[in-house]
C-alpha cells in the first residue's frame, strides 16, 4: 500500500477514491461489480422486499387478523412511500404465499385470508426457512442473554419503573399480545445501557415475528406474563446468574412456538 500525489490510497493497482485511475476503467470496474451481483436493481429489490415483509409482520403480530382489509394499492403504496407497482409485486409474492388474497374490481383490493388458511400457510413458510430461523433463534440467544446479564447490572431506578410499566396491558388501548411482550424487550433492551447490544437487539427485533403463529392458542400470554414477573424480580434484585436463567427458559418456550407441529398426514 502506498501513497499517491494526490492523497490517496493506493492498494495494489486500485485506487481506494473516486476518481482515482486503477488499471481498471471506472466502467469496466462498475461492469464487474454489477456482474457479480447478479445485474439486479437492489434499490427495487429492497423497496418491494421492506413492504412485503412489513405487511406479514403485522400479519405475524396480529395487527391484522384474518379477513382484515388493507386499503387499496394506491392509498397503501402512497403511505408506504413506495411506487404502486413496488407494492404490487409485494402483494403478489404475499398472494402466492397465500397471506392475503386479492379481489380484482372497482370494490376489490387485498385482504388477510381466512384463519385456517393463514395458519397453514404460516407453518409452510417456517417449514421452507427451517435453517434461516435456526440462525435467529442462535442469534437471539446470544443478544438477549446478554441484554439480561448487563441490565441486571446496571439497571438504574428509572429503567425498573419503566420496566414495571411494560408489564402491565393498556386497558385503555388494547394492543396484540406479541407487541406488549416485544416492548418488554425493548425496555429491558434500553436497561442494559449498552448502546451497540441494544442496536443488535433492534436488529433482531425485525426478525420477532416469525416467532409466534398468526393465530394464537393463548400459550403465549401466560409465558409473557410469567417471564415478565421473573425477569423483572431477577433485574430488580441485581441477580444476573438468575435474569440469564430466566432468559435461557423463555427462549426455550419461544423456541416451541417457532416449529409448528406437522399436520396428521405427515406423522
Amino acid at each position: 500500500m502506498i501513497q499517491s500525489q494526490r492523497g490517496c490510497t493506493i492498494r495494489g493497482n486500485h485506487y481506494d477514491h473516486i476518481g482515482g485511475h486503477g488499471h481498471l476503467s471506472a466502467h469496466s470496474a462498475w461492469e464487474a461489480a454489477w456482474q457479480q451481483a447478479g445485474g439486479l436493481s437492489i434499490a427495487q429489490n429492497r423497496a418491494s422486499d421492506e413492504a412485503q415483509y412489513f405487511i406479514r409482520s403485522l400479519i405475524f403480530s396480529r395487527q391484522l387478523g384474518p379477513g382484515d382489509t388493507l386499503p387499496p394499492e394506491r392509498e397503501l403504496s402512497a403511505q408506504l412511500g413506495i411506487a404502486p407497482l413496488t407494492l404490487r409485486v409485494a402483494l403478489r409474492a404475499l398472494e402466492s404465499d397465500g397471506f392475503v388474497t386479492i379481489k380484482r374490481g372497482s370494490k376489490g383490493g387485498p385482504r388477510v385470508t381466512d384463519a385456517d388458511t393463514l395458519t397453514n400457510c404460516w407453518r409452510d413458510w417456517v417449514r421452507a426457512r427451517g435453517d434461516e430461523i435456526r440462525e435467529i433463534q442462535e442469534y437471539s440467544r446470544i443478544v438477549e442473554e446478554n441484554v439480561a446479564r448487563l441490565a441486571a447490572e446496571k439497571r438504574s431506578p428509572e429503567d425498573l419503573a419503566a420496566l414495571e410499566r411494560a408489564m402491565q396491558v393498556p386497558d385503555e388501548r388494547p394492543i396484540p399480545v406479541v407487541i406488549w411482550h416485544v416492548n418488554f424487550h425493548d425496555t429491558l433492551g434500553r436497561a442494559a445501557h449498552n448502546r451497540p447490544l441494544y442496536q443488535a437487539w433492534r436488529h433482531l427485533r425485525r426478525e420477532w415475528f416469525i416467532a409466534t403463529a398468526p393465530v394464537g392458542d393463548g400459550r403465549e400470554e401466560n409465558e409473557f406474563r410469567r417471564f415478565h414477573q421473573v425477569m423483572f424480580e431477577a433485574v430488580r434484585d441485581r441477580d444476573p446468574a438468575r435474569a440469564v436463567e430466566a432468559m435461557r427458559v423463555h427462549s426455550d418456550f419461544m423456541d416451541t412456538l417457532v416449529v409448528p407441529a406437522p399436520p396428521e398426514d405427515d406423522r
